[in-house]
């Protein structure tokens, strides 16, 4: 009975580990230990392992998804033990375009699976706008973004209010130029205006913005709804 047969490329049996049937296991192969004899250790050894060419190597990506574990530790774990903020992270790949993902923050540890995502390098930008507080960006206090001083000065106002695809600046003297924010202080348009001039509010998804005014050397401050 065979246990393990040996063949070379041309099928030809070249050795065979067999069972004779009775408590006896034969080993027919000219590379058994049993059959070697005047065993020495062997001289030149790191020469011979030399010719053999070894290399160190790392892993392609296999597959096009990616596992993103995000970790963090809060520096005043008794007042704010966890920070809940979704965080964004831009991944660079080679031969695509770079990509920007919003990951939401639940614990002080999660992983994500990103499916499709492709080949991805080494460079990976944690929050690459700015968005929460780290070591790249800074925080300034602007007062033109104060909301507690809503101005009605010089009868000025924004009609209509709600909007759905345009706003006008109503009761101006002369031409103004305008900044949009939305309610998280970032910049969604500006330009200039003069009076009942109609704004495109097309580019703007539905949600309530901070209008900026500037006119004869004056800063107004006005809340508009787009629909």
């Amino acid at each position: 009975y065979y246990f393990i047969l040996f063949t070379n490329l041309s099928n030809n049996t070249a050795g065979s580990i067999t069972h004779t049937g009775t408590t006896t296991v034969a080993y027919n192969t000219s590379s058994d230990y049993r059959l070697k004899e005047n065993i020495a250790p062997m001289t030149g050894a790191l020469a011979k392992v030399a010719q053999l060419k070894p290399v160190t190597y790392t892993w392609k990506q296999d597959g096009s998804s990616a596992l993103v574990k995000i970790s963090h530790t809060s520096s005043m774990p008794n007042v704010t033990p966890t920070f809940t903020n979704p965080i964004d992270l831009k991944f660079t790949r080679p031969g695509n375009s770079d990509t920007t993902i919003r990951f939401d923050i639940t614990s002080n540890a999660n992983t994500f699976q990103i499916t499709g995502i492709g080949t991805i390098n080494n460079s990976i930008v944690i929050d690459p706008s700015n968005w929460i507080v780290n070591q790249n960006g800074t925080i300034a206090m602007n007062e033109l973004l104060d909301l507690t001083s809503l101005t009605t000065e010089q009868g000025i106002t924004l009609y209509p209010n709600p909007s759905s695809d345009e706003i006008r600046i109503q009761q101006l003297v002369s031409p103004a130029t305008y900044i949009i924010y939305d309610m998280f202080g970032k910049i969604q348009q500006k330009g200039t205006a003069t009076n009942d001039q109609a704004i495109s509010l097309k580019s703007l998804p539905a949600g309530t913005y901070l209008m900026l005014i500037e006119t004869n050397g004056k800063h107004l401050k006005k809340s508009f709804v787009k629909k």
